[in-house]
């Protein structure tokens, strides 16, 4: 027989894998019965109970170019231009509740990587601009 597993970082909060194994081992814990195990990879422990991971603030259109507002302090942003291969710049939150603003003037594939602090998830999406 095997059980539905959850495996949980060194601190025992955050999900980090999840499988089916003969034995639960070292920091795994039973999946909630019944549910595929795969489903709670995006999961933490709060207060006892097993809850979704919020996300980061994500960006929105604003005149002149995009905003991510009120980033978590420690929240670290990069955007990539796909198209040219580089870097276009580096933002990291050294305050709470930080809004990061940027614009992407040319046509092309950007991507932006949202690295926030957990309890949040990463984000990484792509823009198109015409």
């Amino acid at each position: 027989m095997t059980l539905a597993f959850l495996q949980l970082d060194e601190t025992g909060v955050y999900v980090t894998g999840a499988g089916y194994a003969p034995a639960l081992g070292e920091n795994m814990v039973a999946a909630p019965e019944g549910r595929d195990p795969s489903e709670f990879l995006r999961h933490y422990y709060l207060d006892g109970f097993l809850v979704p991971r919020p996300q980061p603030p994500l960006p929105v259109r604003i005149p002149g170019g995009w905003q991510v507002g009120g980033c978590p302090l420690g929240t670290g942003i990069a955007v990539y231009d796909v198209t040219g291969g580089e870097i276009l710049d580096y933002f990291t939150a050294s305050s709470g509740g930080q809004d990061y603003e940027f614009a992407l003037p040319d046509a092309g594939t950007y991507r932006l990587e949202i690295d926030a602090p957990d309890p949040f998830t990463d984000v990484k999406l792509t823009i198109e601009v015409p």
